[in-house]
């Protein structure tokens, strides 16, 4: 859609599902490449296991052309991706635990972290390619924590401290902040942090939960997905937490 909400079209959609009830047609957590060209994401499309998910990591043309299958099943579920800035690589998770990385022609496949992480949902590359983020959620205490590593996949850092949820986190474009989306005061809002974990600032609050947030290009706004009205819309604000403007569901 065109960043004020309007003009909304689909790109996605599996015609074969409604007969094909072994295929998993969601498509999610899409990211634009660098140079806004393509999009990544993952979907279970092309799922043949009865009774088993699996999902691989997909590119499309912004028009809804030329879907292509990166992952194919080479490492069992493959999800949430993120583009190098070059635009040659794309980091992904693989088996739920570890990050992989790919070519963006699906050459070279290889697994970044070893050792078994907690449960991973969302990674970020920073825009200097120096660095990933991701989150990591324990199974013994239910909690998450923001970490980041080299691109290589050493020297992870916790960033956050496991007393609460912290995750999905997304590197400003100067790579000098974090926005992520954190339950410190009871309910998921979204904050900002510095890229070393100090300097929490919360953005808005509201008796829904927010979550999902992504840096505008020019790093003054921050897109993010919010249940704040009972269903779950789109919204804009400003890095500054002023001016929260919905965009979907109006």
């Amino acid at each position: 859609m065109n960043a004020d909400g309007s003009n909304v079209v689909q790109l996605t959609g599996d015609p074969f599902v409604m007969i094909n009830f072994v295929r998993n047609p969601t498509d999610e957590l899409p990211t634009w490449s660098p140079d806004g060209k393509r999009i990544a994401f993952n979907s279970g499309r092309n799922n043949s296991k009865w009774g088993t998910i699996v999902s691989n990591v997909f590119v499309i043309d912004i028009n809804g052309s030329n879907i292509i299958d990166l992952t194919t099943d080479r490492f069992c579920n493959c999800l949430a991706p993120s583009w190098s800035p070059d635009e040659k690589k794309i980091a992904f998770v693989c088996r739920s635990f570890y990050i992989c990385v790919i070519n963006a022609d699906g050459s070279n496949p290889k697994q970044l972290t070893t050792n078994n992480l907690g449960f991973i949902n969302r990674i970020n590359w920073s825009p200097d390619g120096q660095y990933i983020a991701f989150d990591e959620a324990y199974i013994d205490n239910n909690m998450k924590d923001i970490n980041v590593m080299n691109a290589d996949g050493s020297n992870i850092i916790k960033l956050t401290n496991g007393q609460e949820n912290d995750g999905d986190p997304v590197w400003s474009p100067d790579a000098s902040r974090i926005a992520f989306e954190s339950n410190h005061d009871g309910k998921f809002q979204i904050y900002i942090m510095n890229t070393k974990g100090s300097n929490f600032v919360k953005l808005a609050d509201n008796q829904g939960a927010d979550g999902y947030p992504s840096w505008s290009p020019d790093g003054s706004r921050i897109a993010f997905e919010s249940v704040r009205n009972g269903k779950r819309d789109i919204f804009v604000i400003n890095a500054d937490g002023t001016n929260i403007v919905q965009l979907t569901g109006k």
